[in-house]
C-alpha cells in the first residue's frame, strides 16, 4: 500500500490524465513554461535589479559582490548533477514543487539578509558577514532557479514529446525570449515600488504559496507513469515498460555530450561576460552607455522569431543541422563583437547575437533526449546544466582577466572563436539521431 506522501503525488491524483480527450503533453507544455517563470528570480537577469540596492545597503564593493555571486553559482553547479539524478528517482512533479518552494524560501531569506549578516557580524568582520550571508542566499537561489527548475522544465519537454518535440520547444522558446527580456524591467519596477527587501519578500511568498499548487495539480512525471503513449500515438517503451535511453555515465563518454556542452557553454560564458562588462565594453568601442545597453533589444527581435522557426522545423532538420548553424552563428557573433567599434561590426553583432540565441533553446532542450533517450534524462540534463552554470559563473572573470592582460575586451571575443570552430568540425562527425 502506498504511503500518504507517495499517494499525494500519484499520477491519478487529483485527476487521471488518461480520461482527458486530448494528449496531456499539451498541458505539460505550459507547466514547463511555469517552471521557467519560477526560475526567473534565480537567473542573472532576475538578480541584476537587486545589485545596486545590495551594494548601497551592504557597503560591499562591486568586486566583493561579484565574488559572492561567482562562488554561490559555482557551488550550485557542483550540486546540480546530483539534483538531476533525484529528478529521475523521485519525479519531475515532486521536484518541481520542492524547487519552487525552495526558491521562494530563499527569496524570503534574502529579504532578511541584513538581519542574518548582523548576527554573523558578532563573530566575523562586517564585510565577511555580508559576503557569507549573501553567498548562502545566492547559492540556493541559483541552485533552485537557474539550476533545478531549468532541469525540470527541459526534462518534462524531453519526456512528454517525441515526434512533436520541436513544436513544443518552439512555444517554449518564444516564452523564454519574452521572459528573459521582460524580467529585469518587471522586477526593477517591483523593487522601485516595494524596495529591494519588499520585492524579494513578495516574490518569495508568491512562489511559496501559489506556484507549487499549480505545479502539483497539473504536473506529471512522464507519459509512462500515466499509462499514456508518448505523443499520444507512439509507444516506444522497452520490454520492461521503461522509455529508451542510456545512463549519465554512458552519456558523458560520448562525443555528442561534450560537443553540445562545448558549443553551449562558450555561448553562456561569452554572453554572461559581455553582459556583465557591457558598459565598459561599449565605452571602449566609443559608445554611450545608452547605445551599449540597447544592443540586446534588436538582437531579441531577431532571436525570438528565429528561435521559434528553428525549433518548429528542428524535427525535420535534425539537431545536427541546428548545431552546425549555431556554430556558424557564433563565429559571426564573436568576430563581429571583436570589431564592435565599427558600424558593420555593431550591425553584425546584433545579427550574430540574435541567431546564436535563437539556436540556444533548441540545442538546450532537444539535444539530450535526441542523443541519449528519455530514460535517464533528468540526470543527463542536470550534468549538462551544471556546465552551463559553471560557464555563466566564469564569464565575467574571463573577460576581466583578458582585459587585464591585453588591455582590451575585444580579445576576449576573438579568442573565443576557436571554440565554435572546433565545434563545427566535431558536429560534422556526429550521428543526427540515436533515440
Amino acid at each position: 500500500m502506498k504511503s500518504s506522501a507517495a499517494r499525494l503525488f500519484a499520477s491519478d491524483v487529483p485527476f487521471d490524465p488518461r480520461h482527458l480527450p486530448f494528449y496531456y503533453g499539451w498541458i505539460i507544455l505550459p507547466i514547463a513554461i511555469l517552471a521557467i517563470v519560477a526560475s526567473m528570480p534565480g537567473q542573472t537577469v532576475g538578480f541584476t535589479p537587486f545589485t545596486e540596492p545590495l551594494l548601497a545597503t551592504s557597503g560591499l564593493s562591486r568586486t566583493a559582490l561579484t565574488q559572492c555571486y561567482c562562488i554561490g553559482t559555482i557551488l550550485a553547479g557542483i550540486l546540480l548533477p546530483h539534483g538531476g539524478r533525484l529528478v529521475d528517482r523521485f519525479g519531475c512533479r515532486r521536484f518541481m514543487c520542492i524547487a519552487i518552494v525552495g526558491g521562494g524560501l530563499t527569496m524570503v531569506y534574502l529579504s532578511l539578509v541584513p538581519t542574518a549578516a548582523g548576527r554573523l557580524a558578532k563573530i566575523v568582520p562586517v564585510a565577511a558577514a555580508w559576503m557569507l550571508a549573501l553567498t548562502i542566499g545566492i547559492f540556493f537561489l541559483r541552485f533552485f532557479g537557474q539550476g533545478m527548475l531549468a532541469v525540470v522544465s527541459n526534462t518534462l519537454i524531453g519526456r512528454w514529446f517525441e515526434n512533436r518535440r520541436g513544436r513544443a520547444v518552439a512555444a517554449l522558446s518564444i516564452c523564454n525570449g519574452i521572459m528573459f527580456n521582460s524580467t529585469p524591467i518587471v522586477i526593477y519596477g517591483i523593487v522601485q515600488h516595494l524596495g529591494w527587501r519588499g520585492a524579494w519578500l513578495w516574490l518569495g511568498l508568491a512562489s511559496c504559496t501559489l506556484l507549487p499548487v499549480v505545479a502539483w495539480l497539473f504536473c506529471r512525471d512522464s507519459p509512462e507513469t500515466c499509462g499514456i503513449a508518448v505523443d499520444g500515438q507512439v509507444d516506444d517503451t522497452g520490454a520492461n515498460g521503461e522509455p529508451p535511453g542510456i545512463t549519465v555515465a554512458a552519456a558523458v563518454r560520448t562525443l555528442e555530450f561534450w560537443t553540445v556542452v562545448m558549443i553551449s557553454a562558450i555561448f553562456g560564458l561569452i554572453i554572461t561576460g559581455f553582459t556583465f562588462h557591457l558598459v565598459a565594453i561599449g565605452a571602449e568601442a566609443g559608445f554611450s552607455e545608452q547605445k551599449a545597453l540597447i544592443i540586446f533589444i534588436p538582437a531579441a527581435c531577431i532571436s525570438i522569431p528565429a528561435g521559434f522557426a528553428i525549433s518548429w522545423v528542428s524535427d525535420r532538420l535534425g539537431i545536427k543541422r541546428v548545431m552546425l548553424f549555431m556554430c556558424m552563428a557564433q563565429l559571426l557573433c564573436y568576430a563581429a563583437l571583436g570589431f564592435l567599434h565599427l558600424r558593420a561590426g555593431y550591425v553584425l553583432s546584433i545579427l550574430g547575437l540574435g541567431l546564436s540565441g535563437a539556436c540556444m533553446g533548441p540545442v538546450f532542450s532537444l539535444s539530450m533526449p535526441v542523443f541519449f533517450g528519455r530514460r535517464h534524462l533528468g540526470a543527463i540534463q542536470g550534468k549538462y546544466q551544471s556546465f552551463m552554470v559553471f560557464a555563466s559563473a566564469g564569464g565575467p572573470l574571463y573577460f576581466a582577466l583578458v582585459e587585464h592582460v591585453t588591455g582590451t575586451f575585444r580579445d576576449a571575443m576573438l579568442y573565443a572563436l576557436i571554440v565554435p570552430a572546433i565545434g563545427l568540425v566535431l558536429t560534422m562527425k556526429l550521428q543526427d539521431r540515436r533515440y
